[in-house]
């Protein structure tokens, strides 16, 4: 007997798929692939009644029933939160209700619209109850760490027609607006990320994902993957010309070449590229010291074309960074210089200036007949084994130096001290100083002072000096928030969500001019 047509035996081996079990033998998978790319694309439309059934099967299993009465009981909490805030006026507006087509996807807070300060406030104040609680972050945890059955069954439909399963699955998208399930979205996402390329309504799609606050605080996996497929895509699409000799950008092109979905190395280059960045940001505030108005202009171009190079790569890579622990902080503190060797140099910087404080202490309290019992006692802020420990180096009898090399000894332990606690206020001053310069330093009329016409003309015309700027501004606001000591916990986590949430708007422009003027596939 002759073997089944390939149509044949792939209807009959995705049969399998319908126990909607992903823990698939590999053998198996290669088997069904294997008769995805031996099957004719006139048989694709004998596949679409097979994917749309495979689909309503998955949305009806028990696991997804459990999972959407999970998210309503957790988002009924949250709307009786919202709804007593708007009575008490502790919201800053009044909350909105979302049209049909406000958000993109299902199984999300459909209730609220709010700003970052008024959404920490409601989840602060919904008290709801610990298992509650558990059970919407396991639904959370399971769209991140499970795979299902549906992302193998997109990538049948695209080998065996790849234009006609892009269409379908546009349609499909079209057809479920607001109302598609995130972990259709993930594994259409997860199929997405292994094509060279996709049309524009698939980047339109990515762009709505990656843009939905709803949907990043419910289903941030989602996000993610929309991210990633957007940074892969825009990076490929905005890689600087050969001629180009920074050795960042060279690195970045070696890692597109060889490891184009590593996201460990692309960290690792972003990291690198911030410290650059931040290096160029310190230079801007420093050059007002040099009086040579040549030297001025040179090195003031140098750094601008440095920055128009690097800072694109390094937005569209921005969301690396926010989904690490204190991300935004190091972000925001990379626009003015202040991070890698900039921060190590104004960490030491800051140190030897507390050495100075706490040697005057003690020769202001040596003046004032105040034995040096009584400073170290102040400047351990009630650190007391600190405090026993420099207590050794005084004399049991006199409670006195035996030398200058002890008294130093004991100066620097106390700098420590001192300087981690005055180190929000210093770096405050800081930023703000930093941040006055880099604004002076940028503002059209010190470059058309500084620089030639011509070349002024050039760089005025840089989108990336009014991006940076932007961003700098938003940057202080967060650390300004952050270290604030009256700031609440509400008040510092939203600082966080705004600074991100204006870095993704950012991020999303620049990668929709990357990406908007592509051809579709």
């Amino acid at each position: 007997m002759s073997a089944p047509l390939p149509h044949i035996a792939l209807q009959e081996h995705m049969q399998q798929l319908f126990r909607l079990n992903p823990d698939i033998p590999s053998r198996e998978l290669d088997e069904l692939f294997s008769l995805a790319r031996e099957t004719d694309s006139t048989h694709f439309s004998t596949f679409v009644p097979i994917m749309e059934d495979l689909l309503q099967a998955y949305l009806e299993c028990p696991a997804k029933r459990v999972e959407r009465l999970t998210l309503e009981e957790y988002f009924a909490f949250i709307k009786r939160s919202t709804r007593l805030l708007a009575e008490a006026g502790e919201l800053s507006a009044p909350p909105e209700k979302a049209t049909a087509d406000a958000h993109s996807v299902a199984l999300i807070d459909p209730q609220v619209t709010a700003s970052s300060l008024d959404w920490c406030k409601i989840v602060s104040h919904a008290a709801i109850p610990k298992p509650v609680i558990l059970a919407a972050e396991a639904c959370q945890q399971r769209n991140e760490l499970l795979s299902s059955v549906l992302e193998y069954a997109f990538r049948i439909l695209q080998s065996i027609d790849l234009d006609k399963a892009l269409a379908w699955q546009l349609a499909y998208l079209e057809d479920n607006r607001g109302d598609l399930d995130p972990d259709i979205v993930r594994d259409l996402l997860r199929a997405w990320l292994d094509l060279p390329t996709l049309p524009n309504e698939a980047f339109e799609w990515a762009e709505t994902w990656s843009g939905d606050e709803n949907l990043r605080n419910q289903w941030p996996h989602v996000v993610r993957l929309a991210d990633r497929l957007l940074h892969l895509h825009a990076l490929m699409q905005g890689q600087p010309g050969e001629h180009n000799r920074s050795s960042s950008l060279q690195h970045l092109q070696l890692i597109l070449k060889r490891f184009p979905r590593d996201e460990k190395r692309l960290l690792r280059w972003f990291e690198n590229a911030i410290i650059e960045i931040g290096e160029s940001v310190h230079f801007f505030v420093t050059i007002h010291t040099h009086t040579d108005a040549d030297w001025q202009a040179a090195a003031l171009l140098k750094e601008i074309r440095t920055i128009e190079t690097l800072f694109p790569p390094v937005l569209v890579l921005a969301d690396l960074i926010v989904h690490v622990p204190n991300g935004a902080s190091r972000f925001a503190l990379a626009f003015f210089g202040l991070v890698g060797s900039g921060r190590e140099k104004w960490d030491q910087e800051i140190l030897t200036k507390g050495e100075m404080a706490v040697r005057r202490q003690f020769l202001r309290n040596m003046r004032r007949e105040i034995g040096p019992e009584k400073t170290i006692e102040a400047l351990c802020f009630g650190d007391g084994l600190l405090y026993n420990k420099l207590m050794g180096e005084l004399d049991w009898l006199t409670k006195d130096f035996d030398s200058l090399r002890q008294r130093d000894k004991v100066v620097q332990a106390l700098a420590i001290t001192y300087t981690s606690f005055r180190e929000g206020i210093f770096l405050a001053t800081e930023v703000s100083k930093r941040f006055r310069d880099l604004m002076r330093v940028v503002h059209e009329d010190n470059l058309r002072r500084v620089l030639p016409p011509e070349v002024f003309e050039e760089v005025s015309q840089l989108k990336v000096l009014r991006t940076l700027a932007t961003l700098a501004a938003d940057a202080r606001r967060c650390l300004a928030k952050r270290r604030a000591l009256e700031t609440d916990l509400e008040s510092m986590v939203a600082a966080d969500l705004d600074f991100i949430q204006s870095v993704r708007r950012q991020r999303l422009a620049l990668i929709h001019s990357i990406l908007g003027g592509q051809e579709a596939s």
